[in-house]
Parts: structure tokens; C-alpha cells; sequence
């Protein structure tokens, strides 16, 4: 009886480890989900139910930011270092959950050019870049707010941004955002 129960119990663990690894295995093979502008992506890592809308990618030699202590605070405009340029991807953060949260604070990622570099988000100005106080239309433009730490109530909504500086003759071709479970395509 002993021997029987033992043989028992060594298939079942031999079971459970044999589907442990078939579940390994399949969720190895799935394919990472991809977004556009104009996707919503429905979850946010790391957040309850908080989705973010790309409202628009664009290249451009200016960028916006704004700041509580630089130059007094406000929006300034950053032009991008000589032989570079800044890539901005705009979103609409929104709670779609019962309670009121705060916003992620987009801090990592990367821009993935036509060569295959990675250029890390842009978080500060550094020497070669020019600044400036922001027109109306420049952050209307430009958003000039990275959307975080803001509380949002259920169902609010708030718009953001987040920059790299690549190189003038490169091309964006992806975004890889380190909350964000999705691969960004840009066509």
C-alpha cells in the first residue's frame, strides 16, 4: 500500500513538472504585442487598470519640458545637440480603474533607430543643447509635460510625452518603454 502511494506521488510530481515546462515552453514562443499611434495600449505595468492612448511619433530639433526649478520654472524649449535631433512620442494616460492613482513616471527606454542602436529617453539638458521659454503654440505642439506623478481620479485623463536625442541621420523604427508591456512599431 505504502509502495503504491509512493508511485502515486511520483507521478503526480512528475506531472506537475512536466506541465510546468509545457507552460514554460508556450509562454516562451508568444510573441510580444504590438502598438501604433493611435493604439491604446489597456494596461500600464505596474498600475490598476490605466491605459495609454499614442496619440502621435514625430521628429523634430526642438523639444519641450517642463520644469518647477530651472530658470524659474515653466515650459522651456531645448534645441537638440549639433548632429542630433530629438524623437517625441505624445499619449493620453487615462484611469479606467475605481480608485483615484497616480501616473508612472516614464524613466527608461529606449529609441531603436534603422541601424539597430538604442538611444536612451532624454531627461536633462546637457552641454551643446540651447534653452529657451516656450511659446503657447510649442506646447501645444511639443506637450512639454512627461504626464507624471499626476493623480488622476477614475476616468480622468492626462496628456504627456516622452523624448529621445538620436542621431540626425538616423531613423526611429521602434520604442521599447520599460512600463510599457508593448512594442511600440512606427512606421
Amino acid at each position: 500500500m505504502k509502495k503504491h502511494l509512493v508511485v502515486i506521488g511520483m507521478v503526480l510530481v512528475l506531472l506537475v513538472v512536466g506541465l510546468s515546462g509545457c507552460v514554460r515552453k508556450q509562454s516562451e514562443n508568444t510573441e510580444p504585442q504590438i502598438a501604433r499611434v493611435g493604439d491604446t495600449i489597456p494596461e500600464v505595468e505596474y498600475k490598476n487598470n490605466m491605459s495609454m492612448t499614442i496619440l502621435s511619433c514625430f521628429e523634430s530639433n526642438i523639444s519641450v519640458y517642463h520644469s518647477s526649478s530651472y530658470s524659474g520654472g515653466g515650459y522651456h524649449t531645448v534645441t537638440a545637440r549639433q548632429g542630433m535631433k530629438f524623437y517625441i512620442m505624445t499619449f493620453e494616460l487615462q484611469n479606467n480603474w475605481v480608485k483615484p492613482q497616480s501616473t508612472p513616471y516614464f524613466s527608461h527606454g529606449d529609441v531603436i533607430t534603422n541601424k539597430g542602436y538604442y538611444y536612451p529617453i532624454w531627461g536633462y539638458v546637457k552641454e551643446g543643447n540651447t534653452v529657451r521659454d516656450s511659446t503657447e503654440d510649442e506646447i501645444n505642439i511639443y506637450v512639454g509635460d512627461s504626464g507624471a506623478f499626476e493623480e488622476l481620479l477614475p476616468e480622468e485623463s492626462t496628456l504627456g510625452c516622452v523624448v529621445f536625442e538620436m542621431p540626425e541621420n538616423e531613423t526611429a523604427v521602434e520604442l521599447d518603454i520599460g512600463d510599457i508591456p508593448y512594442r511600440i512599431l512606427l512606421d
